[in-house]
């Protein structure tokens, strides 16, 4: 197991190297010039190539790239074509934003679909089944953002509950309050997921041999629900948590822009309509890197959550 856990950390840092390698060159092959999204296209050549050459842009492509991994392995993503502050500082500043909003938006959805499934996996074809079904299924149709406009209308323009507008600001219960609507409508989608996720491992794991013998001995229903199968039916629950959380946060990028909240998703939407290279890079390169250590992590979590996996 700790030769596994060795091998997964190391490969960690080839991993960001390949990720970081396609933001630099699919940036450059998208159409657009940063030096004539600053200036306008109004602007004159003169004026272009000076300001390309303030931004380093005229250099040869490949000592560009040669100088963003020296610097990304510095944790230094260079400066902002836009606001002329460093890319690090731009990012940290909205990153505990987005941070707090996956966070709600995960309790959610595991609050919600964890419970469901259960009930849904225990209870096969029953009302309940069939209902959660059909609201799971309705769920993984619509889009985060789309799901986020409904909200948005029914509950801040209609009823007048939420903001319209939401900044987390204040303390617990007002940024809790800002927060809640974007978060519910990420974590509804996640609920869906999850739900469908453990009612087919569990009607999987209620099929196994030791299940049946269980029942054969007289052991209460209860507990053979909850104690030897649950446990197994969620190992791969741990799966969906891993990459759940990189559609999570692909999700904020248009829940933000929605809900005209402040994160690294408008950062983003922000750094791509002005061509900002450097903040492009330095924002995915971090979400790049949280999910790779999430996905660590939940590989390793394999063994602690069933015991029969071992890792050679």
């Amino acid at each position: 197991m700790k030769a596994y856990i060795a091998r997964r950390l190391l490969s960690i840092i080839p991993t960001l190297l390949i990720v970081g390698s396609l933001v630099f060159f699919v940036m450059r092959l998208a159409s657009g010039d940063p030096a004539v999204a600053m200036l306008g296209s109004a602007a004159t050549a003169e004026s272009i190539a000076e300001l390309r050459e303030q931004m380093g842009l005229n250099r040869p492509l490949v000592v560009q790239y040669v100088d963003f991994l020296l610097q990304a392995l510095r944790g230094d993503f260079g400066t902002s074509f836009a606001t002329g502050r460093p890319v690090a500082e731009q990012v940290f500043e909205a990153f505990p934003d987005t941070v707090e909003l996956v966070f709600w938006g995960m309790l959610i959805g595991t609050l919600v679909g964890v419970p469901t499934g259960i009930i849904a996996g225990v209870r096969p074809n029953s009302i309940f089944d069939y209902i959660s079904r059909i609201v799971a299924l309705i769920g993984l149709s619509m889009p985060a953002f789309y799901l986020g406009i409904l909200l948005l209308l029914v509950f801040s323009l209609e009823l007048g509950w939420f903001p319209v507008i939401s900044t987390p600001k204040g303390g617990f219960l007002e940024r809790l309050h800002a927060t809640f609507l974007p978060a519910l409508s990420l974590g509804l989608i996640q609920a869906s997921f999850i739900m469908r996720m453990i009612r087919s491992s569990l009607l999987e794991v209620l099929q196994e041999d030791y299940i049946r013998t269980a029942h054969a001995k007289g052991a209460p229903p209860r507990r053979i629900h909850y104690r030897h199968a649950l446990r197994n039916a969620l190992v791969p629950v741990i799966t969906v948590f891993g990459l759940y959380l990189g559609t999570l946060l692909a999700g904020t990028v248009l829940t933000e822009t929605v809900f005209n909240r402040p994160g690294m998703g408008r950062l983003l939407v922000g750094a791509i309509q002005q061509r900002d290279y450097p903040l492009i890079q330095g924002g995915l390169m971090i979400y790049a890197a949280v999910i790779v250590v999430v996905n660590t992590a939940v590989d390793i979590l394999y063994g602690l959550a069933d015991p029969t996996i071992r890792y050679d």
